[in-house]
């Protein structure tokens, strides 16, 4: 027996580590903000976002998977809650759209042309209630790109915090420049991307998930 004590040591130390990394591994980081979002029509609002992730990626990540997502704009008591991601939110008519990415690419995009942007559209009915609309229903070319992407930093340091400004998403994202400087002579953010715009001009289109 006493010739395989160092091996079941062993074997135990490596047990309580491996209990460590996943009980570090199976909490969560939530962050919650405040962001600037221009309309369409000029108009500058705030809204209210919450993203919740897991804690780590580990072995490899330094943050974990994203987990659930919230928007809310008070003014008009739009509230969405989810699990997908969100590239746009406009307000046309007094209606409030949301596009969120939808759970697989080639799902979305199978029997859609290669121009179709791999998102889906959410229109609001009112009492938190949302439907999916065709993308012929939304005005995709008057709508801008607006939501801030950069929500999660390498550390918690670095997350989405406080208010994000439009200025400061402009100069992360620098709609729709390819080099600095990102604003103008009197220090204006430029012009947003359209919501079409934006894909075709990364591009990200179905025309990338279907094969040739």
């Amino acid at each position: 027996m006493k010739v395989f004590r160092p091996i079941l040591i062993a074997r135990l130390a490596i047990a309580a580590l491996a209990t460590t990394l996943l009980a570090a591994c199976s909490g969560t980081d939530t962050i919650e903000w405040k962001e600037e979002v221009l309309l369409h029509d000029g108009r500058m609002i705030v809204i209210e976002r919450k993203a919740k992730a897991a804690s780590s990626g580990f072995p490899n990540a330094n943050r974990g998977r994203d987990l659930e997502f919230e928007l809310h704009y008070k003014q008009m008591d739009v509230h969405w809650k989810g699990i997908q991601p969100q590239s746009t939110f406009e307000i046309f008519d007094g209606v409030a759209y949301l596009a969120v990415a939808g759970p697989d690419e080639r799902e979305v995009c199978k029997d859609k042309p290669p121009s179709y942007i791999p998102r889906q559209i959410l229109k609001y009915q009112g009492k938190g209630q949302w439907v999916e609309i065709d993308q012929a229903d939304f005005p995709i070319d008057q709508a801008n790109y607006t939501l801030y992407q950069r929500y999660w930093g390498n550390k918690p340091s670095e997350d989405a915090k406080g208010l994000i400004t439009w200025k400061y998403k402009g100069d992360w994202d620098g709609y729709p420049a390819t080099q600095w400087p990102y604003h103008d002579s009197n220090n204006i953010p430029r012009r947003p991307y359209k919501f079409r715009e934006f894909f075709e001009t990364n591009p990200f289109t179905c025309a990338s998930f279907q094969q040739p």
